[in-house]
């Protein structure tokens, strides 16, 4: 299912204000992941983290689907968090990939909302955070470990 992405970015904002998360995808032209991008395709797992006093945000369990983007220097992420077991679907958006600092991110704009999602990756484990700004207040933190390759 393809979401239109002011729909997409309206989703992610309310749900990182509130507690959730979102994930990214990468690929060479042809549809091979480029070095550095294919040890990030597969499926990664964890924690999402509330910070400071946000009274509507809740923590969450979160899985991460990166693949392969058709544009270069980008991944593909779909995120999703858990609710009562199951999946439940957050958004999908392309995030940059910087190989040199093994660094996602994704920077956007809903209304008057200017945000940061950054991902570090170490290995089998990526750290993130969700900064707003031009503050530079980071309001979730975010833990997750690979389960699956592609």
């Amino acid at each position: 299912m393809h979401v239109p992405q002011r729909i997409l970015l309206g989703v992610l904002l309310a749900a990182a204000t509130c507690g959730a998360t979102v994930a990214p995808s990468v690929a060479q032209a042809d549809g091979q992941a480029p070095p550095g991008v294919s040890a990030l395709v597969g499926e990664w797992s964890g924690e999402s983290k509330c910070v400071g006093n946000r009274p509507a945000c809740v923590d969450e369990q979160n899985v991460y689907v990166f693949q392969p983007s058709s544009s270069t220097g980008m991944v593909h992420v779909i995120a999703y968090k858990i609710v009562d077991g199951k999946r439940v679907e957050m958004g999908q958006s392309d995030y940059h990939y910087d190989d040199q600092a093994h660094r996602l991110t994704w920077e956007f704009t809903v209304r008057t909302t200017h945000g940061l999602w950054e991902f570090v990756v170490s290995g089998t484990t990526m750290q993130g955070t969700l900064t707003l700004l031009p503050e530079k207040t980071v309001v979730r933190r975010v833990t997750l470990q690979k389960r699956r390759s592609a």
